[in-house]
């Protein structure tokens, strides 16, 4: 079991590491502009397998904290406010945004 927490660790240390090694290079290889809509390979492979995974658990906190919250925001009308930011923005954030694309929708 250490043996396999101890590998995931480096895995993610590495592919964590490839989008700022390659930031390093200095010849602007890894910065696409907006008018690009192509992102590097690179920015997709760290939004496969870190940003998308990530989005899931902040979608899931999101649900659990909103139900935590509603009833109070409900007493004060602000209940959309906490529904768009905490269920709606993580998920348009996971799903509806095109891979490889860092920004928000």
């Amino acid at each position: 079991m250490r043996r396999f927490v101890s590998v995931l660790i480096l895995v993610a240390l590495i592919l964590g590491s490839i989008p700022a090694a390659t930031a390093w290079a200095g010849d602007g290889a890894a910065t696409w502009s907006q008018e690009d809509q192509t992102p590097q390979g690179e920015w997709i492979l760290a939004d496969l397998l870190i940003m998308r995974p990530l989005g899931i658990a902040a979608c899931a906190v999101g649900f659990a904290g909103s139900v935590l919250a509603i009833p109070f925001a409900a007493m004060s009308h602000s209940d959309k406010d906490v529904s768009r930011r905490l269920i709606a923005e993580p998920f348009a954030y996971t799903f509806t945004r095109p891979l490889g694309r860092l920004d928000t929708p």
